[in-house]
């Protein structure tokens, strides 16, 4: 009896012992089996133009890489001064456009263009760097012709200005239906505002005519710009062209 019973201990603990066993081979070979999971050749094209392919226990694809694209000063400078500058030099410290994501450089071209401020502008987005002229278009003649055409008493030539901005003055033969129109730029040209100017009284008359207007604009990391005073010219012939830029600053 008592060997019987020995026998039956031995085989349970045989038992024991298999199955233990036989659940240890299982785990490690079904991770063994994981790890050596074959994924698909499949690629992910990520916005810098790179690729990446599937990995991991579950085939994800891998994270593409992180794009920096802020271009700082210093880097935009350097690229005016090899790019559009060249032989000449950046006369100015940058001003970022947030709106179309380029630096601006004051520079000096050792290139003239009559009546033009050049400006070296890099996009953030390419990483390039062209010329702005910033040219005002008008002729000498043109010019001094409107200086002689309006007046303007408010603002004051060259001081800080705030929105809303209130704006009078008088102009000869410069309406066409009691108005004329009025822009607000900074300093690389880029509008801040559009108005009218209207006119207070006969405006059909040849002699000079009251004007007020009133500019709404948002705030600016600009110092300095212009406000732009254009003859209302609708017979859009270029030799009507008259204009007057009265320069101002920002707080």
């Amino acid at each position: 009896m008592q060997k019987i019973i020995l026998i039956l201990v031995s085989v349970v603990i045989a038992i024991i012992v298999f199955i233990w066993g036989a659940s240890i081979y299982n785990s490690d070979f079904g991770d063994i089996s994981k790890q050596n999971k074959f994924c698909t050749e499949e690629a992910k094209i990520c916005p810098d133009g790179s690729a990446v392919g599937r990995a991991g226990p579950n085939c994800e694809f891998s994270p593409c890489p992180e794009i920096n694209n802020i271009l700082t000063q210093e880097e935009a400078k350097l690229i005016a001064q090899n790019e559009c500058v060249k032989d000449g030099e950046v006369t100015s410290e940058g001003m970022y456009n947030e709106n179309s994501k380029t630096w601006w450089f004051d520079a000096n071209l050792n290139v003239a263009r009559e009546g033009c401020n050049p400006a070296c502008v890099v996009s953030e987005e390419t990483r390039k760097a062209e010329i702005n002229w910033r040219c005002i278009g008008l002729r000498e003649p043109q010019k001094k012709e409107a200086e002689l055409n309006i007046k303007v008493s408010a603002p004051i030539e060259n001081t800080v200005i705030k929105s809303p901005l209130y704006i009078k003055g008088e102009a000869k033969n410069w309406y066409f239906e009691a108005s004329f129109p009025i822009k607000l730029v900074d300093e690389n040209g880029n509008i801040l505002a559009q108005t009218v100017a209207q006119a207070v009284g006969d405006w059909m008359v040849d002699d000079f005519v009251p004007f007020k207007a009133e500019l709404i604009f948002d705030a600016t990391q600009s110092k300095k710009g212009e406000i732009i005073f254009e003859k209302d010219n609708p017979s859009g012939l270029s030799e009507n062209d008259q204009s007057f830029r009265l320069p101002i600053l920002f707080k």
